[in-house]
């Protein structure tokens, strides 16, 4: 993936063979909440210049420290308005689902359009409107001919999207 940005504590590259921009958020923690907003404001101006309306944004959180420092709710809120402005579709990954229900309440509160998941394939997919396959194995037919789904059939993996 071409690089737009790459620091210590985001990286920013789009994929090479679809219309993507890939935001990562590193394991690093930020050295100050004036840094971090000075970041996402260089990365806004590179996605400006990129033309964000060409591009799906994905943007993974997996690898992001926990940060109870007073004040960055407000300085992550200014960073994810002007980090997600203008892009038609918006995911959000994240690897458990406390950081689901954190990400949908900072999504509610800002008033984003932006779909949050677990699965980087089923983000990718959502973002560029591919069907994702069943991970559901056929139903199979009892003796009656009547179709009865499979014990071991994986539970159908849940989107939580906030308008």
């Amino acid at each position: 993936m071409p690089a737009v940005i790459e620091t210590p504590w985001i990286n920013v590259h789009t994929d090479a063979h679809a219309p993507l921009v890939r935001y990562t958020r590193t394991s690093e923690p930020y050295p100050s909440l004036r840094e971090m907003e000075r970041l996402h404001d260089e990365a806004a101006r590179a996605l400006d210049r990129l033309g964000r309306q060409r591009y799906a944004l994905l943007v993974d959180m997996r690898s992001s420290p926990m940060n109870n420092e007073p004040g960055f709710e407000r300085s992550a809120a200014r960073a994810r308005d002007v980090l997600v402005r203008g892009f038609p579709r918006v995911a959000v990954l994240v690897r458990t689902a406390v950081g689901s229900l954190q990400i949908n309440r900072h999504i509610r509160e800002g008033g984003h359009d932006i779909a949050v998941f677990q699965d980087e394939v089923q983000a990718i997919a959502y973002l560029l409107r591919e069907a994702v396959p069943s991970e559901r194995p056929p139903p199979r037919s009892n003796r009656s001919g009547e179709e009865t789904p499979p014990s071991s059939a994986l539970r159908e993996p849940s989107t939580q999207r906030r308008r």
